[in-house]
């Protein structure tokens, strides 16, 4: 019923050597897209073996400098179907990137139908001014620019970091588009239970992108839906008739969740002033921010007039000021370093901080910003590296279309990603199918896209529509809502 995603084939061509190379290659290679692709790296300076090993096939490796015309020529971009221009984390490397991007402007200038294009940089600078060349299918991400966004929503939300990683990257299910004509005439909440293997998210109607949109949409012939499913090409119809949800199984009551939240700082970096800048935004009135850093961080407190801001002067790698900090009165806690990307100093701060936990035997929600890959022996709910939006511009080179969906869940307007009580919508210890989990939600004017099962520590995103659960206190749905 729904149109293959994935090509037979395609020519990927990269452009530049990047630090974050080895990130994006795994990521290809977990994508169906590139199996039987020709990957070509065009740049400068050799990425070693040991980068292009990590590449799905193997690449070929064409040395020059892709920011001269002549040598961009003989690449012959006009013939791929997708172009990566990546030289992020290089001294110049945003500078090159604007001339490859120039360049391409030149060459492409004829071509009836190009390639889709990502270029990568590595600031908001460089973005804009990318963004002014006239070249078709192309478009501009800053990884480190959306970074703060990504944090300040991971920091309030315990495992939204985890979420996040599924959906940015290719393991587990991914947001594609499919066409919304199979499912014309049907409005939005008979849509909701219209997939067997999929959970809808959003619509495309009259070019105007809806994260969990009106109940009463009704789709047209022309329109596009986007679902969560872990494989495109199987999408599956639900049967036609479903049973009715038992209203015996579905919650009348509900848990306030926008109670005031605590926020402790151990360390101060250029990204959080917009770290704490959407914090202001998503956290209740009367939450509380203090900031543990050497240096004054010279904020503004009438900027964020819901929160209370405070600075305490310490060394936040000392053990002492670390205790001195009463952590049992602050439920999250961001290790974001001084030095970033640099990851050290956070790692080292984290160490410090659970072993403080321990003793009392705190359960705090921590949150560590780097822009390297923690090492494998740290909790991964307590990183937050980078490497998540590397692995997300994958799925915007190969998803272009996904640039509106991910620019809606990442600011901090619109619908947002939350995990809710599972008590605010099932009956607790009754098992219950999915199915009345996305009514529940649905009369809640919300998507449920998955749930989180505190026993095991389980997130499951597009479960099994019939496979029955029993949810108990601390169990998470997780829903797709607009709280503003």
């Amino acid at each position: 019923m729904f149109k293959k995603q994935t090509a037979d084939k395609d020519r990927f061509l990269i452009l530049g050597r990047s630090e974050s190379m080895t990130v994006i290659a795994e990521e290809l290679a977990r994508s169906s897209a590139v199996q039987r692709s020709e990957i070509v790296l065009a740049s400068r300076f050799d990425p070693g073996e040991s980068v292009k090993s990590h590449f799905p096939v193997p690449p070929a490796y064409i040395q020059g400098n892709p920011a001269e015309t002549a040598f961009l020529e003989t690449l012959k971009p006009a013939s791929a179907s997708r172009i990566l221009v990546n030289l992020t984390g290089a001294p110049d490397g945003d500078l090159q990137a604007l001339r490859i991007a120039t360049a391409l402007q030149t060459v492409l200038a004829s071509a009836k139908d190009g390639p889709d294009i990502l270029i990568l940089v590595d600031s908001p600078e460089y973005r804009a001014k990318i963004q002014t060349l006239v070249v078709p299918k192309m478009k501009v991400f800053c990884p480190i620019e959306a970074f703060p966004a990504i944090a300040a929503q991971s920091c309030r939300q315990d495992r939204l970091s985890l979420i996040f990683d599924e959906l940015f990257s290719y393991h587990g299910n991914e947001i594609y588009r499919i066409p919304g004509k199979p499912m014309k005439g049907l409005s939005w909440t008979q849509v909701l239970r219209a997939f067997a293997n999929a959970c809808p998210v959003g619509l495309a109607q009259n070019g105007r992108l809806s994260i969990n949109p009106k109940q009463s949409a009704v789709i047209e012939e022309d329109d596009e839906l986007y679902v969560l499913a872990g494989n495109p090409d199987d999408i599956q119809i639900a049967q036609p008739i479903l049973p009715a949800p038992d209203n015996r199984d579905i919650s009348p009551d509900s848990i306030e969740t926008t109670h005031p939240q605590n926020f402790l700082f151990l360390g101060w970096n250029p990204l959080c002033p917009s770290i704490l800048a959407d914090l202001a935004h998503y956290a209740p009135k009367g939450s509380a921010v203090r900031i543990v850093c050497a240096d004054n961080p010279g904020f503004n407190q009438s900027e964020s007039p819901k929160i209370s801001i405070q600075w305490t002067e310490g060394d936040p790698r000392d053990k002492a000021v670390i205790a001195a900090a009463d952590l049992e009165n602050w439920e999250n806690i961001v290790i974001p370093g001084s030095a970033f990307p640099a990851s050290s100093e956070q790692m080292e701060i984290l160490h410090t901080l659970a072993g403080l936990m321990a003793g009392p035997g705190l359960r705090n929600h921590i949150t560590t910003l780097t822009g390297t890959p923690a090492p494998e022996y740290y909790p991964e709910d307590r990183i937050l590296s980078t490497d998540i939006l590397y692995k997300l511009a994958v799925q915007l080179l190969i998803q272009p279309d996904l640039f509106d969906v991910f620019r809606e869940l990442i600011q901090p307007i619109g619908t947002e990603i939350y995990l809710k009580p599972a008590e605010n919508y099932v009956t607790i210890d009754r098992p219950v199918d999915f199915y009345t989990i996305l009514e529940s939600a649905r009369r809640k004017n919300e998507t449920a896209i998955g749930y989180f099962l505190e026993e095991n520590r389980k997130i499951a995103l597009n479960p099994v529509k019939t496979e029955k659960i029993s949810f108990y206190h601390y169990d998470k749905i997780i829903v797709l809502s607009d709280e503003h």
